[in-house]
């Protein structure tokens, strides 16, 4: 087999190729490793690859398969997890993910380290650290954040599946910028322990995946879940997800009516109309911001006790000022923010109980230029930061508050080659459902065979 093979295969090809006696998994994990040689001088998107990959294990969907994991979330004792910042550089876990021990009975190899925003709290994945990591399909352009290392590595061709992390977003925004899928499951449907769940339960374990079926595959594998799909035609809601003061991209608007368009061919009821959260987007942006920015003052700070480090001089500046802005937050604040967060419950439950789904752009625009959405991140405060965050993908955050599952996919390109991405969202517990929706959009409206600019085995 060699590189452009090896890159146009899923998860679920790759094993069948094992198993058909085509390849060994010995030579994926020499060709991921040469795919990540080849690309990763233009995309900066793995942090390391591990010259001993973690063991394959017997049996399992993916037996065999190559991945990475995002630098955070998935800790292994002996193997560093930086968190995308300079405060954490070398860090080395005491404890196992219970995830990675998941991955690997599913039969997958993680190989390395995929790159991250410091501390995962942007839509783009620039860094001192790492350097800025680019979009294959545009190197000019970013895979999104904060999953966008995963992202990249995974539109390139070098790994099939790679772990990622959703707190408001950071699967579902890099999936939408890089044509892949994005999964964000239900709260608690994929286990974070040993470690409690961060974010307050806003953040979610899973991957992004080239295909459907890797996807519902790795979460049949790896989640506690046990909710099945149901066969029936649905209702499905259509809005455009401009909840803030910004407009929508007409692109990525063009590319929800496509998907919808699928989905009523697929025989389901496709209305259009605004979403009613129950509460104002102004007031929920409020909230995921003071719980976001609570928490990761107390992840900074433990991490800089820890290796016994001053943040000061450390962090990025808008790392700072969200620390700063967090560590100014108080029990009152943190409580009203929650308070807020239940209407938003009540809002969203009541919002499914007219429709089975939501469908909108995953952002409101195409992926951003290198350092656009930094620029003048310096001037910034915590809350500001933040806000800018979520405005771009106004409808992601809702999920990570009220805990239900949302899984970006495909939406067709913009007008530049970039890829776009549509949200569907729904209810708790619905997972199976919006995999089996997808899985018919993608019947529909196959998107596999789009190739990125930089990818293994041809870069252009």
């Amino acid at each position: 087999m060699n590189l452009d093979e090896y890159a146009d295969l899923d998860a679920t090809a790759a094993a069948a190729a094992i198993r058909a006696g085509e390849t060994t998994p010995a030579e994926l994990v020499e060709l991921a490793l040469a795919a990540a040689e080849q690309v990763d001088p233009v995309l900066g998107a793995i942090v390391e690859t591990w010259a001993d990959p973690e063991p394959v294990l017997g049996g399992g969907p993916f037996a065999g398969v190559p991945m990475l994991l995002k630098d955070m979330g998935a800790p292994i004792p002996g193997r560093r997890m930086e968190i995308g910042s300079r405060l954490a550089a070398s860090l080395m876990p005491v404890q196992r993910a219970a995830l990675v021990d998941r991955f690997r009975a599913a039969g997958l190899v993680p190989l390395g380290r995929t790159t991250v925003p410091e501390f995962a709290a942007a839509v783009v994945t620039e860094s001192s650290a790492t350097g800025a990591t680019r979009n294959p399909f545009a190197p000019n352009r970013s895979p999104g954040g904060s999953s966008g290392g995963s992202a990249a590595a995974v539109a390139a061709g070098v790994v099939p599946i790679a772990h990622a992390t959703d707190a408001a977003g950071s699967i579902r925004v890099p999936a939408a910028h890089t044509g892949l899928v994005g999964l964000k499951p239900t709260r608690g449907a994929v286990s974070w322990a040993p470690d409690p769940d961060p974010v307050e339960g806003l953040a979610v374990p899973f991957a992004v995946t080239r295909s459907v079926r890797d996807a519902q595959t790795l979460f049949d594998a790896v989640a506690d879940s046990t909710a099945p799909a149901v066969d029936r035609r649905l209702r499905i809601l259509l809005t455009d997800g401009a909840l803030g003061s910004r407009a929508v991209d007409p692109a990525s608007w063009h590319g929800a009516e496509a998907v919808a368009e699928a989905l009523r061919d697929a025989g389901h009821e496709v209305v259009t109309g605004p979403v009613d959260l129950g509460v104002s987007w102004a007031t929920h942006a409020h909230a995921t911001a003071v719980i976001w920015a609570a928490t990761t003052a107390e992840w900074v700070d433990a991490i800089a006790a820890a290796l016994q480090r001053d943040p000061a001089g450390l962090l990025e500046p808008q790392t700072a000022a969200l620390h700063s802005y967090g560590a100014s937050l108080t029990d009152a604040d943190r409580a009203a923010a929650w308070d807020d967060a239940g209407t938003l419950v009540r809002g969203v439950e009541a919002l499914f109980g007219t429709v089975d789904a939501v469908l909108s752009p995953t952002t409101l625009a195409p992926a951003p230029r290198i350092g656009e959405f930094g620029r003048g991140a310096e001037r910034d405060s915590g809350e500001e930061w933040l806000m800018r965050s979520l405005e771009a993908a106004p409808l992601a955050s809702p999920a990570n508050v009220t805990g239900t599952p949302a899984i970006s996919i495909p939406g067709g390109l913009d007008g530049s080659g970039v890829p776009l991405g549509v949200q569907l969202w729904a209810a708790r517990d619905r997972d199976r459902q919006l995999l089996r929706l997808a899985a018919e959009v993608e019947e529909r409206l196959p998107w596999r065979d789009r190739r990125p600019r930089v990818r293994a085995g041809a870069v252009r």
